[in-house]
């Protein structure tokens, strides 16, 4: 009875502050870029920046060289750890998870059309369009980096059964910090991208917080169903973790960013836009703990609760 009603106490402090900080998020938003105008045809945000770099801001070739060669480093370090890990475990699966932020590029197009970002580019500067957006190396490097790196480490953790769930709910809130302070960083910079649109829960600069969970948890639903599906995924089957990520992070992200899409994609009112991005907020809580429960057989809600291997 004294540890129910021990846990219940936990949970609640821990609802209070996650509220206080939505709230606080909520109150100190709109620091976003408000130079934008609503299609009349379609009713949709009119992107403020052309692909060429014109509009709100100018391309930065110094800015985005920079930033693309830090996430080539960041990447080829993750790689290089992956591929110490499959010769240590003797499996492809870490080499595999390393390399398959290279295919979230696909899934790009959830984050630009319905997310509202547009990212600035040199006149010859596009590697690939999808969806009419042209996407550099600056773009590529980034998911690389990030959904190589975060899925190998991710999947490290989940392969840890010892690991109570309270150490699975700090490693995503730890995830979620970095991504936030290093976005963040990025947005003081001019020349690289930028959101627009009515984008809720936009605190310090342009980045949009509602967006850190559906992307940090789009990664993990790829490295949890691959640590739970590990014996299928050996050998040369391996390849399909590659061609599943943008799949599974495109899956994730439409699950839980709808009110946030509905919010940024019109022109609400200041306070329904800010609950629809605090929706956003509690259903990318509410998917991880899916994830959890679903695919790696773990209680989110019990701290103290263990895995099981695959």
């Amino acid at each position: 009875m004294q540890r129910t009603i021990t846990t219940y106490v936990r949970h609640g402090a821990a609802a209070l502050i996650l509220g206080v900080f939505a709230c606080g998020s909520a109150l100190a938003t709109g620091r976003y870029e408000r130079d934008w105008k609503i299609d009349p045809v379609f009713g949709l945000p009119i992107p403020p920046v052309n692909w060429d770099g014109g509009g709100v801001g100018l391309y930065d070739p110094v800015a985005s060289g920079v930033a693309t060669w830090i996430y080539v480093a960041i990447f080829a370090c993750a790689v290089i750890w992956g591929l110490r890990e499959s010769i240590s475990s003797r499996s492809a699966i870490p080499l595999a998870l390393s390399l398959s932020g290279i295919s979230y590029i696909f899934a790009e197009i959830f984050l630009d059309v319905m997310g509202g970002v547009v990212y600035a580019n040199a006149a010859d500067g596009a590697v690939i369009s999808l969806m009419g957006r042209h996407l550099g190396w600056f773009l590529i490097s980034a998911w690389a980096a990030y959904g190589g790196l975060f899925a190998l480490a991710a999947y490290k953790v989940f392969s840890k059964p010892q690991l109570s769930n309270k150490s699975i709910w700090l490693g995503l809130l730890i995830v979620c910090a970095g991504q936030t302070v290093f976005e963040e960083t990025l947005g003081l910079f001019n020349g690289i991208y930028y959101y627009y649109g009515n984008q809720p829960l936009t605190p310090f600069t342009q980045f949009p917080w509602w967006i850190i969970l559906p992307t940090s948890g789009g990664v993990c639903l790829l490295s949890a169903l691959v640590y739970r599906f590990n014996a299928a995924l050996q050998g040369w089957k391996s390849i399909g973790i590659v061609l599943m990520a943008p799949f599974t992070f495109s899956g994730f992200m439409g699950f839980v960013s709808l009110p946030a899409w509905i919010a940024l994609n019109s022109d609400l009112p200041w306070g329904v836009t800010q609950l629809l991005g605090l929706m956003t907020v509690a259903a990318g809580l509410a998917a991880f703990a899916l994830i959890m429960k679903l695919v790696l057989q773990r209680d989110p809600l019990d701290p103290r609760g263990f895995g099981q291997s695959f």
